[in-house]
């Protein structure tokens, strides 16, 4: 028997449309307005997209916690727009593909696009990677389905665990392009944890737990969750006692361990943070305790 080892070949609603109309296309670098990013900035330097300052993240970075390198996964990324298109062509360029055994393509190194409605934020389409794709992937998504020609606000969601170097939106030649809807005036929630806050293992990058409350309350966030790091090392502390912030949760006790270094820097770390911010409230999160049992499996206490 002969093996497919492309599902697509069987299954052709598996596949994604690649195919871009470019006579009837116009395309536009998210960096222009009129998008509005949130929770990742532009490095010019290197060009590519960032969630923490480089230089910053060298003075935090160890050979075992890599934050330097985490600083380029673009969790907690954000793009907001508003059109009419009935199609909405995505590229996406970077310099690798995360492969993850235990995590979706679509939920590491995919996008997705959610529209912005009265009753919160609806999925549209997920956008994502072939296992093949070494640099980048296209996808040209098909909105005919739509009967109205009226402007819809949509939030496109970047990767949670891979870097991107560009992102390129394209449109159909007579459609309207404009600013998506904004966020509620108040300064966004800051997150700080491990592995869980940078978005593992969530299937959609629309579907780690801070992108699902700021769905449901149309408020901005931080993500500085940093997998394998969040030890509450001087620099970070320093670091993000500078960011304005409506609430923190401080969530790093994962990878903190032995028991003494979290003693030695969770108090300290709420002072620093609390004598540069006197307002905002503080949200501590615990891990479950659990124990292992013969067969290495946890058993929650």
């Amino acid at each position: 028997m002969n093996m497919v080892k492309d599902i697509t070949q069987i299954d052709k609603n598996f596949a994604q449309n690649d195919n871009v109309d470019k006579k009837n296309t116009i395309f536009y670098n998210v960096l222009e307005k009129p998008f509005s990013i949130y929770g990742v900035s532009y490095d010019s330097e290197n060009e590519r997209f960032c969630r923490f300052p480089f230089e910053i993240a060298k003075t935090v970075n160890t050979k075992d916690d890599n934050i330097e390198i985490l600083s380029y996964h673009t969790s907690g990324g954000r793009i907001r727009f508003a059109t009419n298109s009935k199609k909405i062509t995505v590229m996406v360029m970077f310099k690798y593909l995360t492969r993850m055994s235990h995590m979706t393509l679509l939920g590491s190194s995919g996008v997705t696009i959610c529209e912005n409605t009265d009753k919160g934020e609806k999925l549209v389409c997920s956008i994502r990677p072939n296992f093949n794709v070494e640099t980048g992937y296209v996808s040209v998504n098909d909105l005919t389905t739509r009967k109205s020609k009226r402007l819809r606000n949509y939030t496109l969601y970047f990767p949670l665990y891979n870097g991107v170097n560009e992102i390129i939106l394209g449109f159909d030649k007579d459609a309207e392009v404009a600013e998506g809807l904004a966020y509620k005036k108040i300064a966004p929630v800051l997150y700080y944890g491990s592995s869980i806050t940078q978005g593992g293992c969530a299937s959609r990058p629309d579907l780690s737990y801070q992108a699902i409350i700021a769905k449901e309350n149309n408020v901005d966030f931080i993500n500085m969750g940093f997998s394998g790091g969040a030890k509450g090392e001087p620099n970070m502390v320093k670091y993000l006692s500078t960011v304005n912030c409506s609430v923190f949760v401080l969530d790093y006790d994962h990878n903190a361990y032995p028991m003494s270094m979290l003693e030695d820097t969770h108090y300290n770390f709420y002072k620093k943070f609390r004598t540069a911010n006197k307002h905002a409230p503080i949200i501590f999160v615990s891990r479950q305790g659990y124990k292992q049992n013969k067969e290495g499996n946890p058993r929650f206490q």
